[in-house]
């Protein structure tokens, strides 16, 4: 099974990116306190180096984990979006009639419908039954 071989992988390779990681990181501080030390550095930009690098490497690691789902979500935002443009099309006068042609009302409006509609359930129900209704 794949998914049991990737776990696997995953598994062996987690540890060895973290020590890696970590011994980078002493690296780090360890060039970075002997700058210090010389004043060629300040413990607040050693300290400001070592944070971006942090985040930089939870973005890449939170990208990294998110990539598969975005395959499996693609279909539905595709479709959630077609659906928004026809909603659009069909609603948008009825909705400028309603609040006016002010955009931060329309936007309002538009919130407050998508808040109810989300409060309706799961959202791949609600888009079902949009999609059933209105046609997708």
């Amino acid at each position: 099974d794949a998914a049991l071989a990737t776990g696997r992988f995953l598994a062996v390779l987690m540890p060895v990116v973290l020590l890696v990681q970590n011994l980078a990181t002493v690296v780090v501080l360890w060039f970075g306190a002997k700058s210090v030390s010389s004043g060629h550095l300040t413990v607040g930009g050693l300290f400001a180096f070592l944070a971006g690098v942090g985040c930089s490497a939870l973005a890449q690691f939170m990208a990294t984990a998110l990539e598969p789902a975005k395959s499996r979500y693609a279909g539905a935002l595709a479709d959630y979006r077609r659906l928004r443009g026809k909603l659009s099309d069909r609603l948008g006068p009825g909705l400028r009639a309603r609040v006016g042609s002010s955009t931060a009302a329309q936007r309002a409006a538009e919130d407050k419908a998508m808040a109810a509609i989300a409060r309706a359930g799961s959202p791949v129900a609600v888009l079902a039954e949009c999609a059933a209704r209105f046609g997708s």
